[in-house]
């Protein structure tokens, strides 16, 4: 039993560090432009208030408001969050 709690968490913990390997940080910029932004972040390592500021700084770039539209979790990565934003 203790061999597969130990497995579990060592299973966990690789891949929350494949994710930011991956990405380099806690979250990623799947997609920006003019009108909106989709930011996919691990929830173990940053928070919904991060993405909110990294979205409100992109749409400012462009003299607009970040708006929230919507968050989910993408296909089976655990953890992720996937948030999107709309700049208006």
């Amino acid at each position: 039993m203790k061999t597969i709690k130990l497995l579990t968490v060592l299973t966990v913990l690789g891949l929350t560090t494949a994710c930011v390997a991956t990405w380099g940080e806690a979250h990623n910029i799947k997609e920006a432009n003019a009108d909106s932004i989709t930011i996919q972040y691990d929830s173990a390592l940053a928070s919904h208030g991060r993405t909110v500021a990294l979205a409100e700084e992109h749409c400012a770039g462009y003299g607009k408001d970040a708006e929230f539209v919507a968050d989910g979790m993408p296909g089976l990565l655990l953890g992720i969050i996937e948030t999107k934003f709309n700049c208006v």
